[in-house]
C-alpha cells in the first residue's frame, strides 16, 4: 500500500500499512514527503483518517488538535501525550485527518484481553503511569471527559493518553454541561444530573480501568442495545462495585486506591495528587 494523502500545497502522508480501524476512523502507519521523490525525514508518522466528514467530525478533530497541542507545548512537556503535527481539512474531497508521532504500541484494551500475563506483570508500574499521566491533564486544566482503556496505548514500558475530542479545558462550563463519553466509565452522579464535575468523573474512570486491569472484566453487567438499563444500573445500585469483596482480593495499596477513587459520593473523591500520595504511601 503505498497511496499518498495531501498534507499541503507541496507535502503528501505515503500510507505504507493500516495500523487499525474503527466506527468512526482509519489509523495508518507512513511517511512524509515534500514531492513523491523526497522523504522530509526518516520518522514514521500515524494518520487518523475520518470516515465521516460532518459538523461533529469536524469539531472533534479540531478540539482534539487544539487540545493535544496545548498540552505538547507545556514547559513540563509529558511524556504520557502522543504530539500532533498537522490537522487536515480538505472541503472539496471531504476529508479531515491527523498527523501524529508514531508510538509503537497498542490499546491497552488490547493488552488487557490478549497479553493478561504482561497487565499482571507490569500492575504496578502502569497504575503509577496512569495515575501520573492523569496528573499532568488536570494540572494543565485539562478534563479527557473519555477515559477507557481502548484510548490508552501501551508498548510495554509506556503510557500514552490519547483522542481528546471530548475533552474540555476546566474553565470551559459551557463544554462541560454536555453529557459524553462512553457509558461504562462515566461517573454516576455525571449520568443522573446530580454534578457535571468531569474532573472527577475523569478519577471514576480510571478507577474503573484500574479495576478491568486486575479483574479483567468490568463491574458493569452486558446489555446489548440497552443503554437505559444499563445506565440505570450504574445510577442504582449501591452494592457495586463490592469494596468488600475487592479488599480480599487485592494489595493494600489498591485496594485504598479503589475505594476512593469508587466512591459515590463524588464530594468525597479525591483529587488526582491526592490520589497519587495514597498509592505512593
Amino acid at each position: 500500500m503505498n497511496t499518498s494523502l495531501a498534507v499541503g500545497s507541496n507535502m503528501n502522508f505515503i500510507i505504507k500499512k493500516l495500523l487499525g480501524y474503527g466506527s468512526q476512523a482509519n489509523i495508518y502507519l507512513g511517511k512524509l514527503m515534500y514531492s513523491k521523490e523526497e522523504v522530509t525525514d526518516e520518522k514514521y508518522y500515524v494518520c487518523k483518517l475520518s470516515k465521516k466528514f460532518d459538523e461533529k467530525t469536524i469539531e472533534l478533530f479540531n478540539n482534539d488538535f487544539e487540545i493535544v497541542n496545548f498540552l505538547c507545548e507545556q514547559k513540563s512537556k509529558s511524556k504520557y501525550i502522543v504530539c500532533y503535527h498537522y490537522l487536515v481539512q480538505d472541503d472539496e474531497n471531504q476529508i479531515i485527518m491527523l498527523i501524529m508521532d508514531y508510538f509503537k504500541g497498542m490499546a491497552l484494551y488490547d493488552w488487557i484481553v490478549k497479553k493478561p500475563n504482561i497487565i499482571d506483570l507490569n500492575y504496578d508500574v502502569i497504575v503509577e503511569n496512569l495515575l501520573n499521566a492523569v496528573y499532568f491533564l488536570h494540572s494543565n486544566g485539562v478534563i479527557h471527559r473519555d477515559l477507557k482503556p481502548e484510548n490508552i496505548m501501551y508498548d510495554g514500558t509506556n503510557i500514552k493518553i490519547i483522542d481528546f475530542g471530548l475533552s474540555c479545558y476546566a474553565t470551559d462550563l459551557s463544554c462541560l454541561k454536555n453529557l459524553v463519553g462512553s457509558i461504562n466509565y462515566i461517573a454516576p452522579e455525571i449520568l443522573n444530573g446530580s454534578s457535571k464535575d468531569y474532573g472527577k468523573s475523569d478519577i471514576w474512570a480510571l478507577g474503573m480501568i484500574i479495576y478491568i486491569l486486575k479483574y479483567k472484566s468490568n463491574i458493569w453487567e452486558t446489555y446489548p442495545n440497552n443503554t437505559k438499563k444499563l445506565v440505570k444500573e450504574i445510577v442504582e445500585d449501591e452494592t457495586k462495585p463490592n469494596l468488600k469483596l475487592i479488599k480480599n482480593d487485592v494489595n493494600e495499596s489498591t485496594y485504598e486506591l479503589l475505594y476512593h477513587m469508587l466512591n459515590r459520593d463524588f464530594t468525597q473523591r479525591p483529587s488526582i495528587d491526592v490520589l497519587i500520595n495514597i498509592y505512593k504511601s
